[in-house]
């Protein structure tokens, strides 16, 4: 009997081997090395900021290529993830087994495609004898190609520029990779990834490679998303050498720390890149200044979300958040600065639950003790529910077993084919030996088996 019940198990599992095989061989995905189609070259070429032009030469052993289309996706997202995809069909004027195509993607009539944007591109082809082939994906990224870049790169950092000698580019180099070293220090960790810096020499060369409608005041720009940021930069004693380069660096690194964080205050992150700038104008201390004379800064409440439209006002967000961020450091140390830092990049903590563990408050808290520390008067607040160590524990927690729950019924269902065949064997085995002990009662003995096949447990892929 037990060697019949290992024959069953044995013939079970070789069963769901040998589906798994069929599904493998008979799916339309055609094998790489048995397909007749390769592709024997491609190209893409990018002409900032109006299209990308694709070609592509395709070649078929056994058949005419009838037909083809390209998927473009441009990733956003960048480290953050998500794409924006597009999907043409290229006309074959004259199929043959090789071809030559071409396409262009109109970057100018999408979204805003910025510098250091990465860009996904695959093809596919039908032949007339009914094969599909779908090339490997390849990947470029936007780049402003209407200047001829001179390149230097040390450690974590790469600097583009055109239109000067080396030794400017050597000096951007230099005071970047400086700026580095100290954003690393206050932050507490060095970047994951490089940083790109792009100079332009002229205002009109940069407003043409950053977002229409741009402020006429901006003289940097960050894209976190890529760790790319574009300055505009006369020479080597221009200001923003030392105001908005390593403001605009403080946003790359930041992002790449903070790359799993919940949603971070605005006042928090440009508090951040102010605080480490290494040249601040007088006008932006001179502004705060009359904000404390005149007990009118802004409720913390107010530019946490975004600051305000008014030029005024939101130059004055810029300046108290840059002495907030500077009044945590003075107060909590590097240390506790660090440790808060690093709770932040999560995505189970929040801004205040990040600071209530590594620095002993929240931001409500924090503002009421700046305020003080200011001389500043504190508008009355509703009160906030405070939550205890035990509550922080027990919604982490809860957390952590919503994600167990989705991991085993992911696995249920996955091994649900397994159990259901399992299932069948033993129904199967429990009906042989009933049959085998009741020879001469098989309408009973068949009565039985049914019975026993409707109080077997219902399989996970049944719920």
């Amino acid at each position: 009997m037990q060697r019949h019940t290992m024959r069953l198990l044995v013939v079970a599992l070789l069963a769901i081997l040998c589906s798994t095989l069929v599904l493998s061989v008979t799916s339309p995905v055609a094998r790489a090395d048995t397909n007749p189609m390769r592709v024997t070259a491609h190209d893409a070429t990018v002409h900032f900021s109006n299209s990308i032009d694709f070609s592509v030469t395709v070649t078929d052993s056994s058949a005419t290529i009838t037909s083809a289309s390209i998927d473009v996706a441009y990733v956003m997202g960048g480290i953050y993830g998500g794409s924006q995809s597009s999907n043409h069909n290229v006309t074959i004027a004259q199929p043959a087994q090789t071809v030559t195509l071409h396409d262009s993607e109109n970057i100018a009539l999408n979204s805003f495609v910025p510098v250091g944007t990465p860009v996904d591109y695959t093809w596919t082809f039908q032949d007339s004898a009914g094969h599909s082939f779908t090339d490997a994906t390849q990947h470029i990224t936007v780049t402003d190609t209407r200047f001829p870049w001179q390149t230097l790169s040390q450690g974590m950092v790469i600097v583009h520029w055109y239109n000067q000698p080396p030794s400017f580019g050597q000096g951007i180099l230099q005071l970047a990779v400086q700026h580095l070293a100290r954003i690393s220090q206050h932050l507490g960790a060095t970047p994951t990834a490089p940083l790109t810096i792009w100079i332009y020499a002229s205002h009109n060369d940069f407003f043409s490679a950053i977002e229409p409608y741009s402020n006429e005041w901006v003289g940097g720009i960050a894209y976190p998303q890529y760790s790319e940021a574009l300055f505009v930069i006369a020479d080597l004693q221009d200001p923003a050498l030392n105001r908005d380069m390593p403001h605009e660096m403080t946003h790359l690194v930041f992002a790449q720390l903070e790359s799993s964080a919940m949603t971070i205050p605005t006042w928090f992150n440009e508090g951040l890149a102010v605080y480490n700038q290494a040249y601040h104008e007088p006008a932006m201390t001179a502004l705060f200044q009359q904000a404390l004379t005149s007990h009118t800064l802004i409720p913390l409440k107010n530019i946490t979300g975004s600051f305000p439209s008014d030029s005024q006002q939101a130059y004055l967000a810029y300046a108290q958040s840059w002495h907030l961020v500077e009044y945590m450091y003075q107060t909590f140390g590097q240390a506790k600065m660090t440790a808060f830092l690093q709770a932040l990049n999560s995505p189970l903590t929040d801004f205040d639950t990040a600071a209530k563990q590594a620095l002993g408050v929240d931001s409500q808290q924090l503002e009421k003790q700046w305020l003080t520390s200011l001389g500043q008067p504190i508008a009355a607040t509703s009160p906030t529910t405070q939550k205890t160590p035990a509550t922080a524990s027990n919604t982490s927690s809860d957390a952590f077993a919503q994600t167990n729950l989705l991991l085993i019924g992911g696995t249920l269902t996955l091994g649900g084919g397994a159990l259901l065949a399992i299932i069948l064997v033993l129904v199967t085995m429990r009906r042989r030996k009933r049959w085998e002990q009741h020879m001469s009662h098989e309408s009973a003995a068949s009565d039985s088996a049914a019975s026993l096949v409707e109080q077997e447990p219902q399989s996970p892929l049944g719920s």
